[in-house]
């Protein structure tokens, strides 16, 4: 314990550093930065590591920074995680609701004000949207939280989610 205080309170830049990314990358949409981050600094600190092997002291510090990105990493992977599972919760929720309308009614509603008390408009949870097309076909999506313009769609005749790269 007292060597690892004595290690964090040498590197408290890079302890801080890593909490403002993993602040920073928590955020909705901005997950994939972490990627960007995470792999150099991964990359530059295994290879200081295997080349100080041999000291301990010089080892330790580097072994202790790959801990901290390591930690940081599942800190942002968590809160994705689960924004992505809350979020793929509430939009299974919708899915039951149309297709219980479609059941009971004979048709697929024409938007989500038929579907009764949604919170589709909730600006906490990332977009959701509900619309029937043209053709007759509902659509149903809603944002991926790991990066912008991406979408999980549903498809209601496989009955089944799949992933959209914008």
């Amino acid at each position: 314990m007292k060597n690892f205080l004595k290690l964090a309170s040498r590197n408290r830049s890079l302890i801080l550093g890593f909490v403002l990314i993993a602040a920073f990358c928590s955020g909705q949409y901005s997950g994939f930065m972490m990627i960007l981050v995470t792999l150099p600094a991964l990359l530059y600190y295994v290879v200081r590591f295997g080349l100080a092997w041999h000291n301990k002291e010089r080892s330790m510090h580097y072994l202790f920074a790959i801990g901290v990105v390591v930690a940081a990493s599942a800190v942002v992977s968590s809160v994705h995680f689960y924004r992505h599972f809350s979020s793929r919760k509430e939009a299974d929720r919708v899915v039951r609701k149309v297709l219980d309308f479609r059941e009971k009614q004979g048709r697929f509603p024409s938007d989500a004000s038929e579907l009764g008390d949604l919170a589709l408009r909730d600006r906490s949870r990332p977009l959701l949207h509900y619309t029937l097309l043209s053709d007759g076909k509902p659509a149903l999506f809603y944002a991926a939280t790991f990066i912008p313009f991406d979408t999980w769609e549903y498809d209601f005749s496989s009955r089944t989610w799949f992933y959209r790269s914008h």
